[in-house]
C-alpha cells in the first residue's frame, strides 16, 4: 500500500521486547509499541522519518496479538469470529535528528460471519495466520468470512492509509493523493460488499426479466382477445 502510495521506504525490523508493553488499554499499548519501533529504528537512521505500525485485536476488552503456533491460531479463530471485535494499529512517525514524535491510533469494528468447524480447521491448515493479529487479515477485496467492518478497511488490511497521510502532511510529506484514497474507495470498499451487490443485482435482472415476460404474456393475450371480440361482434356503421 506504501508503494501505491508514491511512496519510497525501506523495510527494517526492529528489536524491542513487546512483552514489556503488556497490561494497558489496547489503543495505547498498540500506541506504545509503535513509537518503540519506530524510535529502535530511527536510531539507526537519524536522519529519516521512520514509521512504525502494531496492529492488535480487542475482542470485549481482551488484547488479541499473534497466534504462537496452530493450536493458539485456533482458539482465537474461534473466539474472535464469535462476534464483534476491534482492530487497532498504533502509528508512530519518528526523527531522531530534531527529536519529532508523533504517535496516533485507528480503530475499526469488524462483524464477522460464524464460521463452521470445518472452516476453521481449513483457515488453520492455510497458514495464513501466521505473523497477523487476530490470526487473520483481509484482503482489498474483502474476505468471505467477514460481514461488514465499521471504518477503515486499510487498517484491517495492515496499515491506515488516512491515518498515516494526515500524519505525514505534519511533515510536509502528505504524498498520498486524494486520487489514492478514490481509487481504494473503488476497489477496496466498494469491493468488500461486490458480493452482496451482485446478488442483489441478478436477482433484480431475474424480476425485470419476468415482468418483461408477464407484460409480453398478457399483451398476446390481450391481442388475441381482441381478435376473438372482432370477430365476434357484426359490423356496425356510424352516421
Amino acid at each position: 500500500m506504501l508503494a501505491e502510495a508514491g511512496y519510497k521506504f525501506r523495510v527494517v525490523t526492529p528489536e524491542i521486547d513487546e512483552s514489556a508493553f503488556k497490561g494497558t488499554e489496547a489503543c495505547k499499548y498498540a500506541e506504545q509499541l509503535a513509537l518503540a519501533k519506530a524510535r529502535d529504528v530511527a536510531g539507526e537512521f537519524p536522519e529519516c522519518l521512520v514509521i512504525g505500525a502494531d496492529t492488535v485485536v480487542d475482542f470485549q476488552g481482551e488484547i488479541i496479538g499473534k497466534a504462537a503456533d496452530e493450536k493458539e491460531a485456533e482458539v482465537i479463530t474461534r473466539k474472535l469470529f464469535s462476534g464483534p471485535h476491534k482492530v487497532i494499529t498504533g502509528v508512530a512517525i519518528v526523527r531522531a535528528s530534531d527529536g519529532v514524535e508523533i504517535v496516533e491510533s485507528e480503530s475499526t469494528t469488524v462483524y464477522p460471519k460464524v464460521l463452521t468447524d470445518k472452516q476453521i480447521a481449513e483457515h488453520v491448515k492455510s497458514g495464513t495466520w501466521r505473523d497477523k493479529a487476530g490470526a487473520y487479515a483481509i484482503k482489498e477485496g474483502g474476505d468471505a468470512f467477514i460481514e461488514r467492518i465499521e471504518g477503515s478497511l486499510t487498517n484491517v488490511m495492515g496499515l491506515p492509509m488516512e491515518l498515516l497521510g494526515r500524519m505525514m502532511r505534519q511533515f510536509g510529506q502528505g504524498r498520498i493523493r486524494a486520487e489514492f484514497f478514490v481509487k481504494w474507495r473503488e476497489r477496496g470498499q466498494r469491493r468488500w460488499f461486490m458480493s452482496k451487490r451482485s446478488k442483489i443485482f441478478k436477482n433484480v435482472q431475474k424480476l425485470y426479466t419476468n415482468v418483461q415476460r408477464l407484460y409480453q404474456n398478457y399483451t398476446e393475450t390481450f391481442k388475441n382477445h381482441t381478435e376473438i371480440f372482432n370477430n365476434f361482434l357484426p359490423p356496425c356503421a356510424f352516421d
